[in-house]
């Protein structure tokens, strides 16, 4: 979506390993260093064993299935926010060949995120799925539209509306207040935002509508 005139080609990234490997690698890229490796994995862990662990003492997940989506969302959100801020990560998807398409297609699974929240701790709040998920794929839109350099600082505008959206309109759900704010960093920070190595130029500038 944005011009290809305000970011330099991607450096080529690293191909997955054969096997098993491979499948980790297309995840969280290939060439991971043991540090990244450590950094995205480790704090995870320790993440999800406390919330699920709060959830649990309260009686909050007293069904198999809420507990499941619970332990799923408590690693997938803490781990992808990590994740995708690696640089191993951020090589792999956004290497060359990557299209705006390409992430849109990342970020539209992260609906049934929302889907999953609305159903079973949020009593069928459909209100919430709808707004919430607009808000999501508009903000991603935004961040993928903008000229490279302004990629992070957007990206975190996104996350700041979606935290006053959460505190103000949807309300925050109980036991998973975390929900909302991680979600929007995954995507709209962590994993939309490249590595950048360029500085602003007055044809990313013209770019923008309000400054040309």
């Amino acid at each position: 979506m944005s011009s290809s005139a305000s970011r330099p080609p991607s450096p080529p990234s690293p191909k997955p390993r054969p096997g098993p490997l491979g499948v980790l690698d297309s995840f969280i890229g290939p060439d991971a260093t043991a540090a990244e490796l450590f950094v995205q994995f480790v704090p995870t862990v320790c993440f999800a064993l406390v919330l699920s662990y709060r959830a649990f003492q309260a009686s909050f997940l007293h069904s198999g299935l809420r507990a499941v989506v619970f332990v799923l969302l408590a690693i997938d959100l803490p781990g992808g926010v990590l994740t995708n801020s690696t640089r191993a990560s951020k090589r792999w998807y956004h290497r060359q060949g990557r299209s705006a398409a390409h992430h849109l297609l990342f970020v539209l699974p992260h609906t049934l995120h929302i889907l999953a929240v609305a159903l079973l701790f949020r009593a069928y709040d459909w209100t919430f799925f709808a707004t919430a998920s607009l808000s999501l794929l508009f903000g991603a839109a935004l961040v993928l539209s903008v000229p490279l350099y302004l990629k992070n600082v957007v990206g975190m505008l996104v996350v700041l509306v979606a935290v006053f959206e959460d505190l103000y309109v949807w309300k925050p759900t109980p036991f998973l207040e975390w929900f909302v704010p991680l979600l929007f960093l995954k995507i709209c920070v962590a994993h939309l935002v490249p590595e950048q190595t360029t500085v602003p130029s007055q044809q990313s500038e013209a770019a923008i509508p309000l400054l040309s």
